[in-house]
């Protein structure tokens, strides 16, 4: 596709009716914008000659065109990503074009390779991080920046911690404590936990057993005394146990 020949029609036509079209813009009867015929990126000037008036869809296809013949100029994939971006609530008559998915993918992808990149390979001068880190030493003196983790300490609680947050929620009632459940609730939760386990029935080769043997051989479990027998049992075990055992003692 000649990109260039669509794009020397677009501006040549706005070009032929730029009286028109600067009066309906001055009354606001239409809605145009501005185009730098010539980007200013690519050495384009400010002067009359240089801009053309184009309608807000004129405008799109102009900068997708321009992409297509640049693909390489950063700051236009940037300029055409932000015109799909933007949010067309100040404009009046709502005059406006919308670019369909496909004009706002291309222009996203675009700016987004470019920004891998960038942050790819950018690298830091050892001005550049004195100055970032002067920047933010400034604005931690001045309490504009904190930081939420200063204090806190990593790793499992201490006995003094927990007391603390056992402290804090005693008391406090549960979120459904005083709710009353509906029937079709109560159904639900109860089909709900009747469901067959996805390995029930199946039967575990020898391989697998001594698979989980082998990864199983010499870890620690943690274990708890269990409230009915009073025995040891292991932590992942303990509360299936004491159902069994409770079930035992009332019967």
């Amino acid at each position: 596709m000649n990109y260039e020949r669509i794009y020397n029609q677009i501006i040549e036509r706005a070009k032929n009716e730029e009286y028109i079209r600067a009066k309906q813009r001055k009354t606001k009867e239409r809605y145009f914008e501005g185009h730098h015929i010539i980007p200013v990126c690519l050495g384009g000037s400010n002067d009359k000659s240089n801009i053309a008036i184009l309608t807000s869809r004129e405008h799109f296809l102009c900068h997708w065109i321009l992409i297509r013949m640049y693909p390489e100029s950063i700051k236009l994939s940037h300029a055409f990503y932000r015109m799909c971006a933007m949010q067309n609530t100040d404009r009046y008559n709502n005059d406006v074009y919308r670019p369909s998915g496909r004009m706002y993918a291309e222009a996203k992808e675009a700016w987004i390779s470019y920004l891998r990149v960038q942050m790819t390979n950018r690298t830091f001068s050892e001005e550049s991080k004195r100055k970032l880190s002067e920047t933010r030493l400034k604005k931690f003196k001045n309490g504009e920046l904190r930081v939420w983790n200063k204090g806190m300490k990593l790793g499992p609680l201490s006995e003094e911690h927990k007391a603390k947050v056992r402290q804090s929620l005693k008391g406090r009632p549960g979120p459904n404590r005083g709710k009353k459940m509906s029937e079709e609730q109560r159904k639900k939760i109860s089909a709900s936990s009747k469901r067959v386990g996805p390995n029930k029935g199946k039967v575990m080769s020898a391989l697998m057993k001594k698979r989980l043997s082998e990864a199983n051989k010499g870890r620690v479990y943690r274990k708890e005394n269990c409230n009915f027998c009073h025995r040891e049992y292991p932590i992942n075990t303990i509360k299936r146990h004491s159902k069994i055992c409770q079930n035992n003692l009332n019967n």
